[in-house]
């Protein structure tokens, strides 16, 4: 587990390794309906561009956090928004955007500074891309993630 959590997957291009701590699901919906923090970690590719549309943040279960360090395309963006508006995404972090050179999103969310909140979405917050990974930083950073969404309870994480 890390942080005391069940670590779940999907992926249809790998199997299940055997002896594996963690658990494969069959599909997306069986892994987002009862998943309480769903991280992204996929290639953009022209099969899934907006990978996470309306139609998947349906089948999310309600109150789910969504990291995002993959590429910003994989995630339509206003499907995004629209899932955080009605509550099935409690909040989400983004080191990347949907649409990220496309001038008319980057007015829509004002262009943030990496670490801040998108003006007008008080539980999405925008991080820098960093392509190292240390434990010790990514525990420090996740933390920093729970801590920054607004209504979360202190201690969670």
């Amino acid at each position: 587990s890390a942080m005391g959590m069940k670590i779940r997957y999907y992926d249809p291009f790998v199997p299940h390794p055997e002896g594996s701590a963690y658990t494969r699901s069959d599909d997306l919906a069986s892994l987002t309906e009862d998943s309480d923090i769903v991280s992204v970690h996929i290639p953009m590719n022209d099969s899934n561009r907006h990978f996470f549309n309306k139609t998947a943040f349906q089948n999310f279960k309600k109150g789910t956090f969504l990291v995002n360090t993959a590429r910003g395309e994989v995630i339509d963006s206003d499907a995004l928004i629209e899932a955080m508006e009605n509550g099935i995404i409690r909040g989400a972090a983004l080191d990347v955007l949907d649409g990220e050179f496309d001038p008319a999103f980057q007015q829509k969310v004002e262009n943030p500074t990496p670490g801040q909140q998108i003006p007008g979405i008080v539980n999405l917050v925008k991080m820098i891309h960093v392509d190292v990974f240390t434990i010790k930083f990514s525990q420090r950073g996740f933390k920093l993630l729970l801590y920054s969404v607004p209504g979360l309870p202190m201690g969670f994480g």
